[in-house]
């Protein structure tokens, strides 16, 4: 194989690798949203992908806004005096 031959197979395997990798994370970060749309815990979805939450919060964040906050209300501050 001549070397400008060489170069396009190269640069084809290397785009046909770059649209692999965007529909893996596409679909990683799909099944992301489903699952802590579904309720499970950061920390749960990033153990069964083997990510770390700050992944999982990263692409939550890609997705939408902000990640919904889960967990108590934080309580009013301010005179809470009763009535």
């Amino acid at each position: 194989m001549s070397l400008p031959e060489a170069d396009r197979h190269a640069r084809a395997q290397i785009e046909y690798h770059r649209e692999q990798m965007g529909e893996w994370k596409r679909a990683r970060a799909q099944r992301i949203v489903t699952e802590y749309d579904a309720g499970r815990p950061v920390e749960a979805i990033a153990e069964e992908l083997g990510v770390s939450p700050a992944t999982v919060y990263e692409v939550m964040r890609a997705v939408r806004a902000e990640p919904k906050k889960r967990g108590r209300r934080p309580k009013a501050r301010g005179d809470q005096s009763p009535t």
